[in-house]
């Protein structure tokens, strides 16, 4: 890292593993406090994105965030594109999202029978 030819400015460590394979991963970050400077040449923290440091993102439980985030995009699309099907008067979503109905498959999945027997 402090060869003149390493231009390298940020580095997104998803493996969090400190003091390991890269050498800028020296402490863990969160999801509020994502950044932080490393300098290279003198091996210690910096303000993230100044010209002397490399910006180092090292949340270690980045991967629980994927989920939350995923869950937060589908609940979203949940409220502002079905619910309001559902609280007044359809007008055909609903009825063509519906697979089964008082027991029975909806017509057009019906080709999932197979399945059932």
């Amino acid at each position: 890292m402090r060869d003149p030819k390493f231009h390298i400015s940020v580095i997104a460590d998803v493996t969090c593993d400190l003091n390991g394979s890269i050498p800028s991963t020296t402490r863990t970050t969160t999801i509020e406090d994502k950044f932080y400077g490393y300098n290279p040449n003198t091996e210690s923290i910096e303000e993230p994105f100044a010209p002397s440091t490399i910006t180092v993102m090292s949340i270690d439980n980045l991967p629980c965030e994927l989920p939350r985030d995923a869950s937060e995009g589908f609940g979203k699309h949940l409220m502002e594109r079905v619910m309001p099907f559902l609280v007044r008067e359809d007008d055909g979503l609903i009825e063509r999202a519906t697979i089964a109905k008082e027991g029975k498959l909806m017509k057009r999945f019906e080709y999932l029978s197979d399945y059932i027997a």
